[in-house]
C-alpha cells in the first residue's frame, strides 16, 4: 500500500511527530512518500531522517521562499486555462486568487505525476483543505485523511469562522489528535462517522518494564537540588516567560536549590534570555539551544521535573497535546504543565502530575514550591504519568492502529 503524506514543511525538528507516523508505517511494510509544501530551514535533524533515507522519499514543491508567491509562479502554460477557470468560477477561492495552488498544482504535475498512492494523510487543516483542492484538479484518486493539531484549529475557531468547509464535504477521515477537537469539529456540523481521535504519540523507553516508569538512578534525592527541564521550540505559546517569572518568585519564596535546562530554539530565545538576567536566574537556568533527538534523551534521563506552562497566544494559537510532555512522562520524569488546549487529557492533575491555570504566576509558583519540597509525591507522578503514556500515547501501539486504519480507508 503506497501512503502520501502531505505537509507544508518536511522533516521539521519541531513535528516529531509526523516523522514517528512516517517512519513506523515504513516499518510495518507501508511504501511511504513525503510531499511537502517547502523544505525546512532547521540545521539539526532527527536521526531517522537518515536512517530512513526519508530525503529520497520527500518532494519538495516549493522553495523557502515561495509558498504563499504571486500568480506567475503558477501561471505556466499548461495550466493556463484551469488558472482562468477557477478564477472566472471562483472554484478555489483565495487559493486561486494569490496564486497559491496554481504554483504548487504546477509543481505537482512537473514532479509527482508518477505517484499512485492508496491513501493520502494531511498533517494540519490547511494542507488537507489545499489536498482537496488537488484532488479535484486530478493530482490523485486516492481517499484523503486530514488530522488536525493545534493552531490550525484555534486560530478560526478564536476568529468564529467555519473548520474547513470543504474538508466537511469531501474528506473521508478526519483525525483529531484530541478529544476537545474531535468535539469541536462536531459542533462544526462534521459527520461523525468521518471523524476519529488519533492521538500524537511517543516512543517508551525499551528498558521500562510494563508496569513501571524507567528508573531514575540517583536524580531526586532529597540532598540534590531540582532539576527541572523543558524541550520545546521557543515561541510565546509555550509560556517559558511564565517558567521564568513563577520560579523567580518561588526562589524568593524558599523553593531550595535547583537547575533549569531549556533545550531548543527560536524566536524567543533572546527575550528569554534577557528575562532570565533580570529576574537574576543566571545561576539556576541555562539555555542548551536545539540538540538532536539522542541528545535530548540524555536529559530526559538527567532531570526530575518536566515544565510547559503553555498559554494562548493572542492570535488563538494553541499546542494540541504536547508531544514533548508525553515523552518527558514516559521517561519518568514528573510532570508540571498547565490546563490548556488538551493537556488535561494526557496529565491529571494530582495523580500524574500537576496542572496551574494559564498565565497564572501565583498558582504555578505553589505548585513548583509543592512538587519540590513534597519529593515522597514523585513515584506516584511517576509511575501513573508513564501509564497514561504507555496505555494511550504509545506510538507503537497508535502506528499498528494508524495502518489499520488507512488500510480499511484505502480499501473502501
Amino acid at each position: 500500500m503506497q501512503v502520501l503524506f502531505l505537509s507544508a514543511k518536511f522533516p521539521a525538528l519541531s513535528e516529531t511527530f509526523v516523522i514517528n507516523q512516517v517512519t513506523g508505517l515504513l516499518d510495518r511494510g507501508a511504501d511511504v512518500r513525503i510531499v511537502s509544501m517547502q523544505p525546512v530551514e532547521d540545521t539539526v535533524m532527527h536521526a531517522s531522517v537518515s536512517e530512513y533515507n526519508l530525503a529520497q522519499r520527500t518532494t519538495h514543491l516549493l522553495g523557502q521562499d515561495s509558498l504563499f508567491g504571486g500568480w506567475q509562479r503558477g501561471m505556466t502554460l499548461r495550466n493556463l486555462a484551469w488558472g482562468a477557470a477557477s478564477l472566472r468560477g471562483l472554484r478555489y477561492g483565495y487559493k486561486a486568487m494569490n496564486g497559491w495552488l496554481p504554483a504548487v498544482w504546477s509543481a505537482w504535475r512537473a514532479k509527482c505525476d508518477e505517484l499512485r498512492p492508496d491513501v493520502v494523510v494531511a498533517h494540519f487543516g490547511p494542507i488537507g483543505d489545499a489536498a482537496c483542492c488537488l484532488r479535484s484538479l486530478g493530482a490523485f484518486r486516492a481517499p484523503l485523511a486530514t488530522v488536525v493539531h493545534g493552531l490550525d484549529m484555534s486560530t478560526p475557531l478564536l476568529a468564529g469562522k467555519r473548520l474547513y468547509p470543504r474538508l466537511r464535504r469531501q474528506a473521508e477521515l478526519m483525525l483529531p489528535i484530541s478529544r476537545r477537537w474531535r468535539d469541536a469539529l462536531l459542533d462544526d456540523g462534521y459527520d461523525a462517522d468521518r471523524v476519529r481521535v488519533h492521538h500524537v504519540g511517543v516512543d517508551v523507553p525499551p528498558w521500562a518494564t510494563a508496569d513501571r516508569p524507567p528508573p531514575r538512578g540517583e536524580y531526586g534525592r532529597e540532598d540534590e537540588p531540582v532539576r527541572f527541564l523543558s524541550v520545546c521550540r521557543l515561541v510565546e505559546k509555550k509560556g517559558l516567560d511564565y517558567a521564568l517569572r513563577a520560579l523567580a518568585k518561588a526562589k524568593a519564596g524558599g523553593i531550595g536549590e535547583f537547575r533549569y535546562s531549556i533545550v531548543g530554539d527560536g524566536p524567543e530565545r533572546p527575550d528569554l534570555e534577557s528575562l532570565r538576567n533580570e529576574l537574576n536566574l543566571r545561576g539556576e537556568v541555562e539555555f542548551v539551544g536545539a540538540l538532536p533527538r539522542e541528545q535530548v534523551t540524555d536529559y530526559l534521563l538527567e532531570h526530575d521535573v518536566f515544565l510547559l506552562p503553555s498559554v494562548t497566544t493572542a492570535n488563538g494559537d494553541q499546542e494540541g497535546i504536547p508531544t514533548s510532555l508525553m515523552e518527558a512522562m514516559a521517561y519518568g520524569l514528573v510532570a508540571i504543565a498547565t490546563r490548556h488546549s488538551g493537556t488535561p487529557e494526557l496529565v491529571e492533575d494530582g495523580v500524574s502530575g500537576r496542572l496551574a491555570e494559564e498565565r497564572d504566576i501565583d498558582g504555578l509558583c505553589e505548585v513548583l514550591i509543592e512538587v519540590s519540597r513534597r519529593r515522597g509525591l514523585w513515584s506516584d507522578y511517576r509511575r501513573n504519568g508513564w501509564a497514561k503514556v504507555n496505555q494511550e500515547f504509545n506510538i507503537e501501539r497508535l502506528n499498528d492502529r494508524l495502518l489499520t486504519t488507512l488500510t480499511s480507508l484505502a480499501t473502501e
